[in-house]
């Protein structure tokens, strides 16, 4: 399996973001942490293989305003306080490969996104949910003939289980084990399309450290277990992703 590329805690992190290759328990009181920084480049290795580099640019009001990948760069255009556009260009002749239009509620988060091909066909309708204190619960994406989603229970900050849905049917279950020695200071959501530190809600309050999931018919599929590296003032610089059920191994770096 490959890191996929929408960030996806719902695969493993937030979940981020080490996810597969291409296709808790309570202790002592938490340390409080403040925000920690934004990304700037976000690397993923896959048996020891770069898989995926990604940049990010900021604009003067510290929305990210440009994201540049091997093949493509993806373009922020904010257009309002609730519309924002996303435009995926071509690095070898700047030719547009696909578009985001994307409705952000009053916090600024996505509710809702239309994926459109280099024509303007619709290729992809997602619609997000968010609970009440902000968090991202449900993420569904309808494209040509077929969806796929997830649902997620977060209770103060911490993820618990999830639900895993293709075509409206659940096909699936998830069991998150989370490290509440210490605040989560990085944008990590349950679900996201890019390292955003704004645009998929709030982040969750701890990281996950194991996640197992199951099939319908309650069969493990895949198990995952990572390990945080933290720089002085706190913030993730490293995740060790053990695929288990693989007998792989995948590493995050992050940079501010």
């Amino acid at each position: 399996m490959k890191a996929l590329k929408s960030v996806t805690v719902a695969a493993f992190l937030v979940v981020a973001v080490a996810s597969c290759k291409k296709q808790a328990t309570a202790i002592s009181a938490p340390a409080s942490s403040k925000a920690g920084k934004k990304f700037t480049q976000v690397d993923y290795m896959y048996q020891n293989v770069l898989d995926n580099a990604s940049k990010y640019v900021y604009d003067n009001a510290g929305r990210i305003s440009s994201n540049i990948e091997a093949d493509y760069t993806d373009y922020f255009d904010h257009q309002s306080a609730s519309k924002l556009v996303v435009t995926r260009k071509s690095n070898t002749d700047n030719s547009i490969m696909r578009t985001y239009e994307a409705t952000l509620n009053e916090k600024g988060f996505v509710t809702s996104m239309i994926s459109k091909d280099k024509t303007g066909a619709v290729i992809e309708t997602t619609t997000i949910t968010y609970n009440s204190e902000g968090y991202l619960i449900k993420h569904t994406t309808q494209g040509i003939g077929s969806s796929y989603g997830r649902e997620y229970v977060i209770e103060n900050g911490k993820i618990i289980t999830g639900k895993k849905f293709n075509n409206g049917v659940q096909t699936g279950n998830e069991v998150f084990t989370v490290d509440m020695s210490k605040e989560n200071k990085q944008s990590f959501t349950a679900w996201g399309y890019w390292h955003s530190h704004n645009l998929f809600g709030k982040p969750l309050k701890y990281l996950i450290v194991e996640s197992k999931e199951f099939d319908a018919a309650g069969t493990l599929k895949w198990h995952r277990k990572n390990n945080y590296e933290r720089d002085a003032d706190g913030d993730v610089t490293k995740i060790s992703t053990q695929f288990i059920s693989e007998a792989a191994t995948g590493i995050t770096t992050y940079k501010y």
